[in-house]
Parts: structure tokens; C-alpha cells; sequence
């Protein structure tokens, strides 16, 4: 199946959720990283929020979730590390071609390194989105490979 079908298919799916449903890649406890994402400008649609080894988003984040609207996101159980906090989106009016290359996705990045130092700890992050800028790293991941995890892991039998 082409890939701007597939992309389409998968957004279609994400709407069709419900509001409240949070998808967290390792959910085991309750410590980790917590916050919220908020926007500069009207937005409704999904945000891919995820923690990176590198501050290039380059490769699946080693913890990740999708959000069905702007609000608050949770990593739990977050091994020891350094990570980078960062998120983009896909509007609701956006066309398949936009979601295989999200150049103009509103995005966001927190600067500086997450450090996480034992289970315990608990860090409080809070984002905004914003229109891309000159000096964002670029976005390498496939967002469509993203949706399409997130709907197995949520409806397993469906896919």
C-alpha cells in the first residue's frame, strides 16, 4: 500500500480515539518524567512526545507516547541516563504528504539534557510547540512508523 494511504489511514485512526487515552512505551511504576505540553498558537491534533539518547530525533525514542490533544505526558520507570525531551504534532487538517515529511509540524525541543540518576527520581518538564526554526534538528523519524506502533500497541488484535 502506498505510503501517503497508509499515512492517511493512521491519522483517520488517531482521531477516531478517544480524548484520554495515553500511551506510555514502558509504564511500570510511577517515577520518571512528567509534565505538559501546551502550544503558541491554536492546535488540534496529536503531539509525539519522546525521550532521545541523542538531541537529534534520529531513531525511535527510547520512551515515547502520543497525545490526542495538548496536555500532561508521563515517562515511568525511566532507566538511569541522559535524555533529550522532544515532541512534534500532526494537525488534524494536515495531508498525508505533510505527515511523511514534517518540515512545517509545530515542534519542540527542551534544550538542555534530562539527566536521570536512580528510579526515584522524578523531573517535571513542561513544553510548548512552536513553529519550526532555522536551528531545530530535523525530524528523521517516520512519524506514519510512530502512529502505526502506537495503534498495535493500544489494539493489538486489529492490526
Amino acid at each position: 500500500m502506498p505510503k501517503k494511504i497508509l499515512a492517511e489511514i493512521h491519522k483517520t485512526s488517531l482521531m477516531d480515539l478517544p480524548g484520554n487515552i495515553l500511551f506510555d512505551d514502558r509504564c511500570h511504576n510511577s517515577t520518571g518524567i512528567v509534565g505538559s505540553v501546551h502550544s503558541e498558537i491554536p492546535f488540534a491534533g496529536a503531539v509525539f512526545i519522546g525521550l532521545f539518547h541523542k538531541p537529534i530525533p534520529d531513531s525511535i525514542p527510547q520512551y515515547g507516547t502520543i497525545l490526542m490533544s495538548l496536555g500532561d505526558f508521563h515517562f515511568t520507570h525511566v532507566k538511569p541516563g541522559t535524555y533529550y525531551l522532544m515532541a512534534t504534532s500532526i494537525s488534524w487538517e494536515m495531508k498525508s504528504l505533510d505527515i511523511l515529511l514534517p518540515h512545517a509540524t509545530l515542534r519542540t525541543r527542551h534544550h538542555e539534557p534530562i539527566v536521570v540518576e536512580s528510579f526515584r527520581d522524578v523531573h517535571r518538564r513542561n513544553v510548548t510547540l512552536y513553529p519550526p526554526e532555522i536551528d531545530d534538528p530535523p525530524i528523521l523519524i517516520s512519524l506514519p512508523l510512530l502512529m502505526s506502533r502506537f495503534l498495535r500497541r493500544i489494539n493489538p488484535k486489529g492490526s
